[in-house]
């Protein structure tokens, strides 16, 4: 049983983050890109803990006004940019992200390197997947969940 994992989803499958509901006091939630519809900012708004953005800056006024409807963010960067003070309130933590490494172990669609398993959309595998590994079994003791 994995305790904690960071998932990356592509945002063409931010439509179904109810799905992940039962997962999110184990999930650390990560997506890409600067420009969300606002469709997938209320689903991320949505979620429990504090939604990961890696964005590509500089950042545009039209997309800040944009993630800061997220209320609250932490920005992945791959080196700091005066655009990000656009943001404002919004942006809790910045972090210099270092490109993901090539390969990983394959997981339905995706891919699992390390702790982040990266995932184009939210299907039943990955359900499974995701019940088989993030869900303790009876003879296990839960463990904490990481925040």
């Amino acid at each position: 049983m994995i305790a904690a994992l960071v998932l990356l989803l592509a945002r063409s499958a931010l439509g179904e983050l109810d799905q992940l509901a039962p997962f999110a006091d184990r999930l650390q939630l990560r997506v890409e890109g600067n420009l969300l519809n606002d469709r997938d900012a209320a689903a991320l708004s949505r979620w429990p803990s504090l939604v990961e953005v890696e964005l590509k800056p500089p950042l545009s006024r039209i997309e800040a006004a944009q993630l800061r409807k997220l209320g609250r963010l932490a920005a992945r960067v791959p080196k700091r940019d005066p655009s990000l003070k656009l943001l404002g309130p919004a942006l809790v933590r910045t972090e210099i992200a270092l490109p993901p490494a090539a390969g990983g172990e394959p997981v339905c669609e995706g891919s699992l390197r390390g702790e982040v398993l990266a995932l184009p959309n939210i299907d039943a595998c990955a359900l499974r997947w995701l019940t088989a590994h993030l869900t303790p079994h009876p003879e296990q003791p839960e463990l904490p969940a990481r925040r």
